[in-house]
Formats: C-alpha cells, sequence, structure tokens
C-alpha cells in the first residue's frame, strides 16, 4: 500500500470520527455542555472542509454523471449538508425546536 492513500484514508477515518464524536457527546440540548458551541464548530468546520475537499476530488476525478448515479455520494452530500445545518443550529440561539430532527438525522448519518 502506498503511504499517501493511505495516509488519506486514514485522515477521512479520523475526520469521520470527530463528527461521531461531537455529534455523540459534545451535542446535547438536554445536558450541561462542557465544551464552548465555538470549538464545537471550529471542529465542525474542520470536518466539512475536509469531507467537502474529499467531495470534490471525487467529482473531478470521475464524470459528474457516475458521481450522481453513486448513492454513497448522495450519503455524503447529505452529511456535508446536515452538519453546516447543525453549525448554524449551534451558533443560533434564536433556531426553532424543529432543528433537533436535524441534528437527529445528521447523528444518524454519522
Amino acid at each position: 500500500i502506498e503511504p499517501l492513500p493511505l495516509a488519506i484514508i486514514i485522515m477521512d477515518l479520523y475526520v469521520q470520527l470527530m463528527i461521531v464524536c461531537v455529534f455523540s457527546f459534545f451535542i446535547n440540548p438536554n445536558s450541561p455542555n462542557p465544551v464552548d458551541s465555538i470549538t464545537i464548530t471550529i471542529i465542525l468546520i474542520i470536518c466539512v472542509m475536509w469531507r467537502v475537499s474529499r467531495e470534490m476530488m471525487q467529482v473531478m476525478s470521475s464524470s459528474l454523471g457516475s458521481y450522481l448515479s453513486n448513492i454513497t455520494n448522495w450519503f455524503d452530500i447529505a452529511q456535508n449538508v446536515l452538519i453546516l445545518l447543525t453549525m448554524r443550529k449551534n451558533l443560533d440561539i434564536n433556531v426553532s425546536c424543529a432543528s433537533h430532527e436535524v441534528l437527529s438525522i445528521a447523528t444518524f448519518l454519522s
């Protein structure tokens, strides 16, 4: 196995683990949060930047039709959108209670 592709795959794993940890442990509307919401948002911004850059590499390395025909890419896009919505909810105090469903779906997709 080549070192660079292996490093990229391991980085994908670490980013996904950070997303799961943030959704599982740090974002809980029912308990006091030991981590500041700005810190959570910074972690999620780093994760989204990595994931979006990986998706852009996939789009550039294949045709748009083949990218869109793969169902796993739709899950990746949905997860990126839900992470962005979670960051918005985390930063905005005046968000309605309906956005808790967004958090549940984002946690499930992680």
